[in-house]
């Protein structure tokens, strides 16, 4: 959003402050994910090559869409064979230079981010873990509005100002703390954005100004559990030195560390970092002891 102003609206207020704004965002951004996901983030951003970035008009889609496929608990032989720079890559080879030359040239990089967000998060973390096959799972009926293509055909067309909103008093807004804002502060620059804009202005009339104003918030299943508990008896019992190293391309000292961080109650204020890596440990184990795949080598 912040990455360029919006052309087809050049009274909105987001572009007063969009050149001030840029990079603070940015690095926010970049905290966040790192604080919530991989406290790796930082150092592999520098993995990246300026041109990598610059092919793909600097969103940053990919990158986060990397950060959460589980790839940090890879063997180290192999992280190092394929770095950040080397993946992000082999995805702009997916998506093809015909859509990278429209996300360079044309179209606004909340358009980009949105697009990359749906040929990445959507298939391969927003389906599989927030969306359809959950709910499958639970016989529960659900449908995120992203698969509706209508949906998706209207916004695509909407200036990016009214996709999202940009309130410049953003501390005066409804925020409280969510797992993407802490508080109100000015400093915390994110507070002054609002999804869903368009509806939010819809819906205004009918609403009170704290339902107007709150932020998008995910529901997400918690990461906190006790020692000795069920979860925690399932996940020992899958993630042994040897069923990991059976699996071939695991970094087992990693798995371990999380496995002994993500019970610990003086730990629990950052259990997402360490209990997720856990899951995803636990189901490429039983993924290879299910089918019986062969052990993988690192050469």
């Amino acid at each position: 959003m912040t990455a360029e102003a919006d052309h087809s609206r050049p009274d909105a207020p987001i572009n007063r402050d969009i050149d001030n704004l840029r990079g603070p965002i940015r690095k926010q951004l970049f905290d966040m994910w790192a604080n919530l996901g991989s406290t790796e983030m930082p150092k592999l951003l520098q993995q990246v090559k300026p041109e990598t970035w610059a092919k793909m008009n600097f969103v940053s889609t990919p990158v986060v869409s990397d950060g959460s496929s589980g790839v940090g608990l890879i063997h180290p032989k192999l992280r190092a064979k394929y770095n950040l720079d080397d993946r992000i890559s082999k995805t702009q080879d997916c998506i093809g230079e015909d859509v990278l030359k429209k996300v360079r040239e044309k179209w606004h990089p909340l358009n980009s981010s949105l697009y990359l967000n749906h040929k990445t998060l959507l298939a391969n973390t927003i389906i599989p873990s927030n969306g359809d096959r959950t709910e499958m799972a639970n016989s529960v009926e659900g449908r995120p509005p992203i698969l509706d293509h209508k949906v998706l055909e209207l916004a695509s067309k909407l200036p990016p100002s009214v996709q999202v909103g940009y309130f410049p008093d953003g501390a005066n807004l409804n925020s409280g703390k969510t797992v993407f804002r802490s508080n109100n502060a000015d400093g915390e620059l994110m507070a002054r954005f609002r999804e869903k804009f368009l509806l939010r202005e819809a819906a205004r009339p009918f609403v009170t100004d704290e339902i107007y104003s709150r932020p998008k918030h995910s529901f997400m299943a918690s990461s906190n559990y006790h020692a000795g508990g069920p979860i925690h008896q399932v996940l020992k019992r899958l993630l042994t030195k040897e069923n990991v190293e059976a699996v071939g391309f695991l970094d087992w000292p990693k798995i371990e560390a999380h496995l002994a961080s993500a019970f610990d109650p003086q730990l629990a204020h950052v259990a997402g970092q360490n209990f997720a890596p856990c899951l995803q440990a636990a189901s490429f184990v039983t993924i290879s002891q299910k089918f019986g795949v062969a052990r993988a080598s690192v050469e």
